[in-house]
């Protein structure tokens, strides 16, 4: 026992040090409680007792050090690390600006994407779409939204069977928007979409096409007024650019 102790003493530094203490007490307890039994006359001695107090001990201490020491806390300390990250996720889930939803497709037998499902979503999502979370979860956009376009399944289709990422823009009849997409794939067959409400971005573009487009009009409508001639109806004399006026013929 001793000798395994010197064993043990030289791997300290390899070792938790909450695990080397106990380990180390283990092997002094039992080394006092061999001691212990060579010392009793009787079985109903108080050597024979302490003897086995040490054991008791002894087999306590490699028990804290083998199960909680090495196995339970590591665990322990795992699963407290994994729900501190999940709960840190969340809250950046939660507090993003720009609306995420996690979906599920739903395809027919042919395996063609005919509809899906909200599985989650955050705050902002019900703040650029209007709709509540408790009238989401768990349906399918058909059953919320019964007149969404098909193009919207056909490209979220795509992503969730192929795992491939899209980034779009597009307008929902639905909801009487324009919204600018990125969509990827976390698990085969599901989707998460995180978008933004471009509505008044493409409301600015679409005026600004047609204020060029009335401008190009009114810039040919002045190109064609200039080659209009001014002509006296009465002396038929045309007017220079000078303002003299000028015999037909001359001019």
């Amino acid at each position: 026992l001793f000798a395994a102790w010197v064993l043990l003493n030289g791997k300290k530094g390899h070792l938790d040090q909450t695990v080397y203490r106990f380990m180390s007490f283990s092997i002094v307890l039992t080394i006092l409680g061999e001691l212990a039994f060579t010392f009793y006359v009787s079985v109903y001695g108080i050597s024979n007792l302490v003897g086995h107090y040490f054991k008791i001990l002894s087999f306590f201490l490699i028990y804290l050090a083998l199960v909680r020491a090495s196995l339970k806390k590591p665990y322990e300390t795992l699963f407290r690390e994994l729900n501190e990250s999940e709960k840190k996720f969340k809250s950046l889930f939660e507090e993003m600006t720009s609306a995420a939803a996690l979906h599920e497709i739903i395809c027919d037998e042919n395996g063609k994407p005919i509809d899906y499902r909200f599985l989650d979503h955050n705050t902002a999502f019900e703040k650029l779409t209007g709709l509540k979370g408790k009238d989401l979860i768990g349906k399918s956009v058909l059953e919320v939204l019964p007149n969404t376009e098909s193009h919207w399944i056909n490209i979220y289709g795509q992503v969730a069977l192929t795992d491939n990422s899209v980034h779009f823009d597009n307008y929902s009849q639905e909801l009487k928007k324009h919204f600018e997409v990125n969509a990827y794939c976390p698990k085969h067959g599901q989707f998460v979409t995180v978008f933004n409400d471009i509505t008044g971005k493409k409301n600015s573009e679409i005026e600004k096409d047609n204020l060029i487009g009335k401008l190009q009009k009114a810039a040919n409508e002045i190109k064609t007024l200039r080659g209009i001639l001014p002509i006296c109806s009465s002396c038929k004399k045309i007017r220079d650019d000078k303002g003299y006026w000028n015999i037909l013929e001359a001019y």
